[in-house]
């Protein structure tokens, strides 16, 4: 789970057992991602339209990927690490374990190929459904 006052590696949710109808997810800026973007375009061989780092970014929650998700660039005042942020409806989510999984499009810079990255990370969480 995040922790503001600490940098993450990768990604985090800011709870573990999630009790609203949305959860939080961060996600780590690094600077490799800008050229990981600027390489796929390069190929001229990307299916999707690569104009930003979150054009990289497969999110599933449960194998089910999301699409349309808004993110936003944010630092952290207190470590001064930048990420994406965004918040992610699971209202239509059952009550109990789930899993998050992040997949990425990385840069290879030696080789200049794209390289596909399934489980970049992967987090489990828990719905909580409280009665009325």
């Amino acid at each position: 789970m995040r922790n503001n006052e600490r940098r993450l590696s990768r990604a985090a949710l800011d709870k573990f057992k999630v009790t609203d109808d949305k959860l939080e997810l961060f996600i780590s800026y690094y600077k490799e991602d800008e050229i990981a973007v600027a390489g796929i375009k390069q190929t001229g061989n990307s299916e999707s339209k690569m104009n930003s780092v979150t054009d990289i970014l497969s999110v599933y929650i449960d194998d089910n990927l999301l699409i349309d998700i808004r993110w936003m660039l944010t630092q952290n005042p207190n470590t001064g690490q930048k990420g994406l942020i965004t918040e992610i409806a699971i209202d239509s989510l059952t009550a109990g374990m789930h899993k998050l999984r992040i997949d990425k499009q990385a840069w290879g810079v030696i080789r200049k190929e794209v390289r596909f990255v399934e489980n970049w990370d992967v987090i489990t969480f828990q719905k909580v459904v409280n009665s009325p």
